[in-house]
């Protein structure tokens, strides 16, 4: 295996991989800003009934199976779309103005029109290979092993 593969473990590097990868139904990604370091992991679930439904929530606290608060939703697009029109909305209880409602929007609306943004990195769901819950961190996707398990 090389640097390169190794370094891509976990990563959605095209807009593609992101968008079949989020609409798929159930999925829980993380997205790091290539400027800041900062790091935000979300859930997207489909609604029940709809194929163009979505609800994004994203991780509030150190739980990452149950710390997750709701953001927006997104309205999966079919036929055309105006760019700039952003796909995530806030609807009653989002919160538009959250630093993490803005970084996915930025990061989905970019995706859409085939523009995946280079100083974002999104990684998807992983499962820790000892006990089987989710990874959320970086290096543990890559690794496989949440850091709890590596050190035992």
């Amino acid at each position: 295996m090389t640097e390169a593969t190794v370094q891509n473990a976990g990563q959605l590097v095209t807009s593609d991989q992101f968008l079949d990868f989020i609409f798929a139904g159930n999925a829980t990604i993380t997205l790091v800003s290539g400027r800041t370091g900062k790091r935000y992991t979300y859930k997207v679930a489909k609604a029940k009934d709809s194929e163009t439904m979505f609800f994004l929530s994203a991780m509030t606290g150190p739980d990452n199976t149950s710390d997750f608060e709701y953001l927006g939703f997104i309205k999966r697009p079919y036929g055309s779309s105006q760019r700039g029109q952003s796909l995530l909305l806030a609807g009653k209880k989002g919160k538009p103005t959250d630093v993490r409602f803005k970084g996915f929007a930025y990061v989905l609306d970019a995706a859409y029109w085939g523009d995946m943004p280079a100083d974002a990195i999104v990684y998807h769901e992983g499962k820790c290979c000892r006990c089987g819950r989710k990874l959320t961190t970086p290096e543990s996707i890559s690794s496989g092993i949440g850091p709890e398990c590596a050190k035992k």
